[in-house]
């Protein structure tokens, strides 16, 4: 087995491999060669420093790492002046029954990462997540336990997380009634990828926005056709003084209503794997769990 620097000419075999690895993964579906290349290149984080590199074994690619060091923030483009930057792994994959291989990759992509910058290190978190990887706000999947389980194993810790859920065909009903007197506006929103616009339903009481609920179409993280079955609920908040009310629900059912308007049959939502309150809401709801996503991190120390 041997560990080779990603080069432009292993894209077609990289791909192949990363849609191996992402095949059981709720919500990723098989990614062109093309986007993948763009992001190995940078394409995304022009800014930051970046390397991949794959284990193969004969002929056969059985794992790869990408690994990314965070360029200094620039107030400039509107980067948080005050926050240091971080190291961290983008993704990682390696067959079940490489071990081996998955230990070389992270022994490299480490070293590679203490050379540039001394310190802490992150492990899949949801900010550097590749744009078709999983929706919006997921981490590390429990589907690639695996990896995340060689991740502990070298001192890497669970220090952030989401909860995917899913709604298979979404029911169209009557939102709740809410005691409350306000206008309910409704508006398109622009979306980077797709033939669908995402969606803003807002409450206004006396002129004053109370709460909201975005929702986006599934093509916003996939070329596949099959995205575009998906909405997406990309934020959903209440203003502390009308909560209780049952303000939450009834957005959160009209903007599901307005989805299945255009197309949508299915719905998926995600919430911090510490807020109970909001996971309450969703389960009960009509979401169900299909993933436990997390991010790790490993301190200088460990």
């Amino acid at each position: 087995m041997e560990i080779l620097e990603y080069r432009p000419d292993l894209l077609s075999e990289v791909a192949a491999l990363y849609n191996r690895a992402t095949a059981r993964v709720p919500h990723c579906y098989p990614v062109a060669a093309g986007d993948l290349g763009a992001l190995l290149a940078g394409g995304d984080r022009e800014r930051d420093a970046q390397k991949t590199w794959v284990a193969r074994d004969g002929q056969a690619l059985v794992g790869m790492i990408h690994a990314l060091s965070e360029a200094a923030p620039d107030s400039a483009v509107g980067d948080d002046p005050d926050r240091a930057p971080q190291s961290a792994i983008r993704f990682l994959w390696h067959e079940r029954d490489r071990r081996a291989a998955g230990q070389a990759l992270l022994e490299t992509a480490q070293q590679w990462l203490q050379q540039q910058r001394p310190g802490p290190i992150w492990a899949c978190r949801a900010s550097d997540r590749y744009w078709f990887y999983h929706f919006k706000n997921a981490f590390l999947s429990d589907h690639l336990d695996h990896v995340g389980a060689l991740l502990q194993l070298n001192g890497y810790r669970k220090a952030a997380g989401e909860v995917v859920m899913d709604w298979p065909e979404f029911p169209e009903r009557e939102p709740v009634e809410v005691d409350l007197d306000f206008v309910i506006q409704v508006r398109a929103e622009p979306q980077s990828r797709g033939d669908r616009q995402a969606t803003l339903i807002q409450a206004l009481v006396e002129g004053e926005g109370a709460g909201q609920c975005i929702l986006r179409s599934g093509g916003e993280y996939s070329r596949d056709p099959d995205a575009l079955s998906w909405a997406f609920i990309d934020w959903l908040g209440v203003r502390d003084e009308y909560q209780g009310l049952g303000l939450g629900k009834h957005l959160l059912q009209r903007g599901l209503n307005e989805m299945r308007l255009i197309g949508h049959r299915h719905a998926c939502i995600t919430t911090a794997w510490d807020n109970y309150r909001a996971f309450v809401l969703y389960t009960h709801f009509g979401f169900q769990v299909v993933d436990w996503t997390y991010g790790l991190r490993r301190d200088p120390d460990d």
